[in-house]
Formats: C-alpha cells, sequence, structure tokens
C-alpha cells in the first residue's frame, strides 16, 4: 500500500474503534421508534426501520460489526416488535416469515454494501497508484542525465513507500557506477555495495520472485533490468515492513521498476546517441575544413612557391615587366591566403563565444568604412546606398557588423558578373534596423537560401574561391548581436541579403558618443 493508502488506513482503523459505540447507539435508535410505533403501525413498516439502521452500520462500520448488528437489530425487533411484546415467544407463526424475511435482507445489504466499500477502496487504491506510476514518468521523461534519473527515482520511491532508497547504477562492464541515496547519513555503503555487486548475478532469480509475488527481504536489493541487462541495483527499506507483503503492492513495485530501469536506459541511449551525433559532426566539420585547406591554402601556396621560384632562378633573364606580373602574384595569393587564414581563425573565435563590444555608432559610418576597403574593385560597379534619414545611430561593434557588410560586398563581386550594381537600404522598423544589401547576378540556386550560411559551404563554384566561411560569420555576428540575417532571390533578379538587427535601446544625441562601452 502506498503511503496516501496507508494513511487512509490508518484513518480507518481510528474510525473503527468507534464501530461499536455507533452500531450501538444505531440499534438503540431504532428499537426506540420500534417501541414508539409498534402499536400505531404495521409490523412490516417496523421492520423497515430496522433495515435502515443495518443499512446505516453497513455504511459507517467494518464488517464484523454490520454483521453482528444485523444480527442484535432482527433479534431487538423479534423481542420489542413481535407479538407478544418483550418476548421471544412466538404465537403467530406468520410472523416467522417476517422474521426470515429481515434477517436475510439484513445480512444481504450488509454483504452487498460492505463489498462496495471495498471495492470503492481497491478502485481509489489502483488509482492513487496509477497517479504515481504517472507522476514518476513525468518526472523522468524530463531527466537528461543518468545521476539526475536516478535521484528522481530514488526520492519517488521513497515518498511512495515512506522508505529509504539506494540506487546502485550499472555500466555497460556490469559493474557498480556511481550511488544515490535518500538517506543523508547512510549507513554501510560498503556493506550494500558487496550486496549490490553479488545480487547481480542472483537477478533472474528475485526478478522471478518479485513477480509471483514471494515475500524478499527488499534490504537486500532488486535488480533493475532493461532489455535483458540490468541498469542498476534498488535497495528498499520501508519504516513498515508488512507494508510490501501484499502482491499486489510487489506487483506494483515491479511496476514502477520497470519504468525506472526503461528510463535509465533511455537516458544512458540518449546520451550514446548525442556523444555519437557529436562525434560525426565535429568529423564532418574536420573533413570539411581539410577539404577547404588542402585546396584554398594550397593553392595560392604553390602559386606563390611558383613566382617566388621564378624570380630566383630566372631574375637575370626576366625583364622589369615579367618582374613585376611575377611580384603582383605573389602580393594577390599571399592576400587571398591572408584572407582564407583570417575567415578561420575569425570562425572558431566566433564558435568559442562572440564578445561582441558595443558603442553608439552612426550606420552611414560602418558601411561607408565597409565600401573603402574595395574601393578598387568596385569602380566598375554602380552602388547605391540608401539609409532613411530618421535612422538613429545604433548600439553594435562597429567592427564586427563592418566585417559583415565586407563578407557580403565580397560575396556579391565574386558570383556577380563585372559592371553589374549593388544595393544597400537600411530603415527603422520599431526597435530595430532594417538592413538589405541586394546583388544583380543570377541569384541563388534552389534550396542554397538557407544552406549559404552553413559552415564550408559554395554554391555556385565556376571560377569562385574561397573556403565558404563567410556568410557563416556573418550570421554568426549578427546573432550575436541578436539580429537575424536571411538570403532570398530578389523579385527583379539576383540575390537579397536581409539583416535585422535591434537599435539597443534609447540613442544619445548626435555629436555625444559616451565614454563607455555598453557591453
Amino acid at each position: 500500500m502506498t503511503s496516501a493508502g496507508h494513511a487512509i488506513a490508518r484513518q480507518s482503523e481510528a474510525k473503527f474503534k468507534k464501530d461499536f459505540p455507533i452500531a450501538f447507539v444505531v440499534v438503540a435508535i431504532c428499537t426506540a421508534c420500534a417501541v414508539f410505533l409498534r402499536s400505531r403501525v404495521a409490523i412490516t413498516n417496523i421492520a423497515m426501520i430496522h433495515l435502515l439502521g443495518t443499512t446505516v452500520v453497513s455504511v459507517s462500520c467494518r464488517r464484523s460489526v454490520a454483521i453482528l448488528s444485523a444480527l442484535a437489530g432482527v433479534a431487538s425487533f423479534y423481542y420489542f416488535s413481535v407479538p407478544p411484546w418483550n418476548s421471544f415467544v412466538l404465537e403467530d407463526n406468520s410472523y416467522f416469515v417476517i422474521l426470515i424475511t429481515t434477517l436475510t435482507v439484513s445480512l444481504v445489504i450488509t454483504t452487498l454494501t460492505i463489498k462496495i466499500r471495498s471495492q470503492t477502496a481497491r478502485a481509489l487504491e489502483r488509482e492513487e497508484r496509477t497517479r504515481y506510476l504517472y507522476q514518476l514518468i513525468r518526472s523522468l521523461s524530463s531527466e537528461t542525465d543518468v545521476m539526475g534519473a536516478a535521484r528522481t527515482a530514488a526520492t519517488t520511491l521513497g515518498e511512495i513507500f515512506e522508505a529509504r532508497v539506494s540506487i546502485f547504477l550499472v555500466d555497460e562492464q556490469n559493474s557498480l557506477a556511481d550511488r544515490v541515496d535518500t538517506a543523508e547519513d547512510a549507513n554501510s555503503p560498503e556493506i550494500e555495495s558487496e550486496k549490490a555487486q553479488a545480487i547481480l548475478d542472483a537477478r533472474e532469480r528475485i526478478t522471478d520472485m518479485l513477480r509471483n509475488g514471494q515475500r524478499i527481504d527488499l534490504r537486500f536489493g532488486i535488480p533493475l533490468i532493461c532489455a535483458g541487462s540490468a541498469v542498476a541495483i534498488l535497495f528498499l527499506t520501508p519504516t513498515d515492513r508488512e507494508r510490501l507483503n501484499d502482491p499486489e503492492q510487489m506487483h506494483f513495485l515491479e511496476a514502477l521498476c520497470d519504468q525506472i530501469a526503461a528510463a535509465i536506459a533511455r537516458v544512458r541511449h540518449s546520451a550514446a546517441v548525442q556523444e555519437a551525433e557529436s562525434e560525426i559532426q565535429a568529423e564532418r566539420t574536420r573533413n570539411a575544413l581539410l577539404n577547404a585547406v588542402s585546396h584554398d591554402i594550397k593553392t595560392p601556396l604553390a602559386s606563390i612557391y611558383g613566382a617566388a621560384t621564378t624570380l630566383l632562378e630566372e631574375e637575370a633573364r626576366l625583364n622589369s615587366e615579367s618582374r613585376h606580373e611575377l611580384v603582383q602574384s605573389i602580393s594577390d595569393e599571399a592576400e587571398r591566403l591572408n584572407k582564407v587564414v583570417n575567415n578561420l581563425l575569425e570562425m572558431t573565435t566566433l564558435d568559442a563565444g562572440l564578445q561582441a563590444r558595443k558603442e553608439w555608432r552612426p550606420l552611414e559610418e560602418i558601411v561607408g568604412a565597409a565600401l573603402t576597403r574595395f574601393e578598387g574593385p568596385l569602380q566598375n560597379r554602380p552602388v547605391r546606398t540608401h539609409i532613411a534619414d530618421d535612422l538613429p545611430w545604433i548600439c553594435v561593434d562597429d567592427v564586427l557588423l563592418e566585417q559583415v557588410f565586407v563578407n557580403i560586398l565580397e560575396n556579391a563581386m565574386k558570383y556577380t558578373p563585372a559592371g553589374t550594381g549593388i544595393e544597400i537600404d537600411a530603415s527603422r522598423k520599431g526597435p530595430n534596423v532594417i538592413i538589405s544589401i541586394r546583388d544583380h547576378g543570377s541569384g541563388l540556386l534552389p534550396g542554397d537560401e538557407s544552406r549559404v550560411f552553413e559552415k564550408f559551404f559554395r554554391g555556385k563554384t565556376e571560377g569562385a574561391r574561397g573556403v565558404g566561411l563567410g556568410l557563416a560569420i556573418c550570421r554568426a555576428i549578427v546573432h550575436g548581436h541578436g539580429g537575424t540575417i536571411a538570403a532570398e532571390n530578389a523579385s527583379g533578379g539576383g540575390a537579397l541579403f536581409r539583416m535585422e538587427l535591434p537599435i539597443g535601446g534609447v540613442p544619445p544625441h548626435v555629436g555625444l558618443i559616451p565614454e563607455a562601452t555598453l557591453t
């Protein structure tokens, strides 16, 4: 019986101590009424009074008291209400039928009432067990680690059975691992550890005993088995050891143990799956990085090595124009290599945790700084910028946000034909600022709208070189500022990158830059 069930049982035991006084009072009242009415109403009506008293006692008292009360009521009816009154002499045999009928009906009412009450009590107990089982399953379903599941199980079992609970976890090598105990001053953990280790060999026998409802000493442990393997050993020591002698209680304990074992196994398997997925993802990242490094670092290094070797070996036979071309090639490839290495280092830094140093800055200044870095390549491209007049200063890390513009602009120049234009627009939307950068190329391939922000992803690669980290860096920086970034194909052609960044509060007056840096 559960703790709540035992509380009800204790209340019932205290109430049953008052059964005899209650039964005596009810029989006395029925007798008094019968004596008062015996000369005024028919004898069958007086019999109904005693049947009513029998029903009241059957509902209120235990079985033995109810039966004695029914017999006493019939005897009282016979003595006080059946002529001749105040005597057990039966002058008219026709009254014998009334007596037998009254006695039979009284016993039937008593038996049926007590049976219904017993069924109700069992139904309430089954409902309580179901509620406890649901509570345990719900609590275990929210646990994500084995120790947390074991602690939840131990606490819940301790509350249900009013017992001290110890759980020894079993690792994959069938050896004891961690231990959870509901008692703060748990004694003799070494002895229990020896018992737990020994019980692993006898787990099948003890499990069969539990299924058969046999009486066992729970202090010697119960193996928690899932899919044929023991995941833990349970020690349960109730305050009242007689509590678990009932076979139904043992079956209830077995159901709880099955749920605990399944939960521990589920959490353990989930952790293993997550670890495997992390290893797979890490392996994919390493492979993508190696592929990027092998091509985008090896190629410029080979170009630099070839140009430098030519300068060393053929210096005497090269004219000034050829030497200048080779030096320019070394410079261009070194710059490309520097960009690749910087992107790799920056992506590593962002993965470790973005530390944005935010300050109030005008967006025009950040956009202008990014465009200045491409002053040469953008000479043959029309660039249009439109920043709304009502756009206030924004609280951002201007260096990081400038890098976002640089990466998107570089991406636009890399994947669009020469001479096509680039448009930059910015406007305010409530507490946020909306920034869009559009090119006039062929746009994004179907399905690449979200994939372009993945690490090492490169879309159309005809003649384009790069590691595939530029847009991934943009997403990390924008998310680090609490914003969003998305890519789509513009209605008139070309790719459109849209960012939404929070302004960051109430901007200062124009011309006043706060001394303190906001973080």
